[in-house]
C-alpha cells in the first residue's frame, strides 16, 4: 500500500556521487586556481530503532514475508553502497554505545538496555563528538537529535548527551516511549512536555537545527520508530488506513502496526531529503543503519523462535546499514565485507574530514575500521577487518548472556556457563544446527579454533556472571 504522500528524492537530488558530466575538451583539462575550495561535507548519521534486516527493503529473505513501501530509502540504495555482513549488538543501548566509542560492550560496560540505574555510558568515555571537536582546524556544528537511551543516574541524568560531547542535543533519553504521541522530549538538559508524532517531531527538530547553521554539521539523527509501542501513525504518513489504532488490535496484529510505523518513517526521511534541499543534499554523506534485530512478534518468523531482537543469533544482530553520498564512487552497488557498528565510529570520522588517528588518547582501547575505501573504490574488496564480534550481558539477561563472533562463513556463540554453539553459515543462514555435534571438517576446525582463541584474548568475565540473588 503506497500513502497518499511520499516525498521521494528526485533523481539529482540523490545524484551524490557517480552522475558527474562529461568531460569537455577544455573545461577540465586544467586546474582554475580561483576556483574556491568545495565545502566540506556535511554528516547525517540516521539510525532506525528496532529495523532488523527483513524490515529492510534493500535485504532480501529466504522466508516469504511484507514490507513497507519505503522510496526514500530504497533511493539511498540506488545510489549508494548497501553493505551485507553487518553486526551490531544485540540491544539498542549496546550498539550506541558501541557507535558513538567504537569499542565492545565490554570495554564500555554496556551490555544491556540503560536504565536509570545503568549502565549508562561512563563520563570517561572518550567519544565520537569529542574527537570531532578535537580536530581545532575544522568549525562543525555537531548535534544528536532522537532517541538517546545511554542515561544513567551516574552519567548526568538529562545533561548526559552534553557532558558526552554533544554541543546540542535533542529528543527522548529513555529507551520506550510511552506514547508515540505524548512524551517527555530533552533540550539540552531541559525536560519539555511533547504533543506531537514523535518521527515527526525528529524530523522537525533535525530540520530547524539544520536550518540554524552556517557552517558543515554532523547530524546523529536516531528515529524511536518502529520500536514498540506500535502506535498508529498519522493517516497522511503510510497507506495502512484500515487500521483502527485500538490497543487491543494492535496487541492481536502488531506487523500492520509496525509496517505502516516503517512507511511513516521513509516519508518523514523523505520531508527531511526536501527540506533540507537538493544543494545540502549532494554534499551530505549519508548513513542509514538498524541498530540491532527486529522484535521477535513483527519479525515474520524470518527466523527461528527467540532468535530475533535480544539474542545473538543472526536475527538480533544482523543489521541494515546503506551510505549514501559525494564519498561514494560508482553507487548502487554492495559490499559483503564484514562490518562491525565499531567501524561506524572511524567512518564518521572520516566522512567529516577528521584525522581523529592523531588525537587519539593514549588510553583508546577501540577497535573500528573506516569503511571510507570501501565507499572510494568498488575495487576495495576489504576494510581490513577479518573478523566481527558481538556481546550481551548484564544483571536482567544472564540466560541471554554471551559472545558471538565471526570469521568468514564460519560463527561461534559462547553462552555464559560454557555452552557453545557453532554454524557456518553459508549452509545454514538461520543457525537451525550447532554443527559441534559432528565432525568438523578441516576448514571449520581451524576456524573454530581462531574464534576461540579471539574470544579468549578478550575478557572472559561476562561468560561467567555471578548466581543471581
Amino acid at each position: 500500500m503506497r500513502p497518499p504522500f511520499l516525498l521521494l528524492l528526485t533523481s539529482s537530488a540523490l545524484c551524490l556521487a557517480g552522475c558527474g558530466s562529461e568531460n569537455t575538451e577544455t573545461g577540465d583539462s586544467q586546474e582554475d586556481s580561483s576556483k574556491p575550495e568545495d565545502p566540506a561535507p556535511n554528516v547525517l548519521f540516521v539510525i532506525a530503532d528496532d529495523m532488523g534486516l527483513e524490515a529492510h527493503p534493500c535485504y532480501s529473505m529466504d522466508a516469504e514475508h511484507e514490507q513497507a513501501t519505503m522510496p526514500n530509502i530504497e533511493a539511498l540504495c540506488e545510489r549508494g553502497v548497501v553493505f551485507d555482513e553487518v553486526w551490531a549488538n544485540p540491544l539498542c543501548s549496546p550498539t550506541r554505545a558501541s557507535l558513538m566509542t567504537g569499542r565492545y560492550p565490554h570495554q564500555h560496560g554496556v551490555g544491556t538496555a540503560a536504565t536509570d540505574e545503568g549502565p549508562g555510558l561512563a563520563l570517561t568515555e572518550w567519544t565520537l563528538p569529542m574527537a570531532l571537536k578535537a580536530d581545532t582546524d575544522k568549525e562543525r556544528a555537531l548535534a544528536n537529535i532522537g532517541k538517546w537511551h545511554l542515561v544513567s543516574d551516574e552519567n548526568g541524568g538529562f545533561d548526559s548527551p552534553n557532558l558526552l560531547g554533544w554541543e546540542h542535543y535533542e529528543g527522548m533519553l529513555s529507551g520506550t516511549l510511552e506514547s508515540y504521541f505524548s512524551y517527555n522530549e530533552v533540550v539540552n538538559g531541559v525536560g519539555q512536555q511533547v504533543e506531537n508524532y514523535a518521527t515527526t517531531e525528529n524530523v522537525d527538530d533535525a530540520l530547524r537545527w539544520v536550518g540554524d547553521q552556517d557552517q558543515p554539521w554532523l547530524l546523529w539523527l536516531a528515529f524511536n520508530a518502529p520500536h514498540l509501542p506500535h502506535h498508529l501513525p498519522p493517516e497522511h504518513l503510510h497507506g495502512y488506513l484500515s487500521l483502527s489504532g485500538e490497543e487491543e488490535d494492535i496487541a492481536d496484529r502488531p506487523l500492520p502496526y509496525f509496517l505502516a510505523m516503517l512507511q511513516a518513517m521513509d516519508t518523514e526521511i523523505g520531508r527531511l531529503f526536501e527540506g533540507l534541499g537538493e544543494e545540502v543534499l549532494a554534499n551530505t554523506e549519508i548513513i542509514f543503519l538498524g541498530d540491532n534485530g527486529t522484535f521477535n512478534r513483527v519479525n515474520q518468523r524470518a527466523y527461528p523462535d527467540e532468535h530475533g531482537k535480544g539474542s545473538l543469533y543472526q536475527g538480533g544482530i544482523h543489521v541494515p546499514l546503506v551510505i549514501s553520498g559525494p564519498s561514494v564512487q560508482e553507487g548502487g552497488r554492495r559490499s559483503d565485507t564484514l562490518v562491525s557498528v565499531n567501524d561506524l565510529f572511524a567512518t564518521l570520522l572520516e566522512l567529516a574530514g577528521t584525522p581523529w588517528t592523531e588525537n587519539l588518547p593514549e588510553s583508546w582501547d577501540g577497535d573500528s575500521y573506516s569503511l571510507l575505501p570501501l565507499l572510494q573504490s568498488a575495487e576495495e574488496s576489504s576494510s581490513g577487518r577479518e573478523w566481527v564480534m558481538a556481546e550481551l550481558f548484564g544483571e536482567k539477561i544472564q540466560e541471554n548472556t554471551g559472545r558471538a563472533l565471526r570469521i568468514g562463513d564460519y560463527k561461534l556463540i559462547q553462552f555464559a556457563g560454557n555452552q557453545k554453539a557453532f554454524f557456518n553459515l553459508a549452509e545454514d543462514p538461520f543457525e537451525t544446527s550447532n554443527i559441534l555435534g559432528q565432525p568438523l571438517s578441516t576448514e571449520a576446525e581451524a576456524a573454530y579454533n581462531a574464534l576461540l582463541a579471539i574470544s579468549e584474548d578478550w575478557p572472559t568475565t561476562i561468560l561467567d556472571p555471578p548466581d543471581p540473588e
